[in-house]
């Protein structure tokens, strides 16, 4: 998995289809002329699919694709022993990725920016509300039946915030940063979890 600019993305996965267009574009276009003349487009008749040579492949077709996009925090509530403490949830076993831990959030609806969509999510998930968000990373990953593209951020609860709840997750935990970090998380985290390694210790954490 690697980070990449969800616009180049759409264009990578969409390529493919363009060209071969463009391609027949040309093809049915009025005379063309070339080194020798002009030449009549129909001499340049379409291929036409008939049956294949034993050994052939079928032509290659490739489909755009549109990725799920998630936004997801690391976020910060209270704290033990003078280190800051992080919310993790455990997912429902029913639930894509069973029982696996996870960054609260969630899916980000048509329209919505990545930062009101967490805002959202934290409160419908957690029953807390948030303070400044700050971009983290983000990453894509492809599951067997989706793409998704994951938007990281960091934030923390209000002053006077209710205490998180797992509203819809199995479990809570608070953890410190060294417990974050040595937390299994799914493969599509990886990044996540490289960024935060390589991040400055927040003040008021054990070096």
């Amino acid at each position: 998995m690697r980070a990449h600019d969800p616009q180049a993305l759409h264009g990578a996965l969409r390529r493919p289809r363009d060209l071969r267009a463009q391609r027949l574009q040309r093809r049915l276009q009025g005379p063309q002329r070339g080194p020798r003349g002009r030449r009549a487009a129909e001499q340049l008749p379409l291929r036409r699919e008939g049956p294949r040579r034993p050994g052939q492949l079928p032509p290659l077709r490739v489909r755009p694709v549109t990725p799920v996009i998630v936004t997801l925090a690391l976020l910060r509530h209270g704290s033990r022993d003078g280190s800051p403490t992080y919310v993790v949830t455990r997912r429902p076993a029913h639930a894509h990725l069973p029982n696996a831990w996870e960054l609260p959030g969630g899916k980000v609806d048509p329209g919505e920016s990545p930062e009101d969509a967490l805002r959202r999510e934290l409160l419908e998930e957690l029953g807390v509300a948030v303070g400044p968000i700050t971009p983290m990373t983000f990453a894509w990953h492809a599951y067997p039946e989706r793409v998704v593209l994951l938007l990281f951020h960091r934030t923390a609860t209000v002053p006077g915030s209710s205490e998180p709840r797992p509203l819809a997750a199995t479990e809570l935990r608070l953890l410190t940063r060294a417990e974050l970090l040595a937390l299994e998380f799914p493969p599509a985290n990886a990044s996540f979890l490289a960024a935060l390694a390589a991040a400055p210790v927040e003040p008021g954490s054990p070096a």
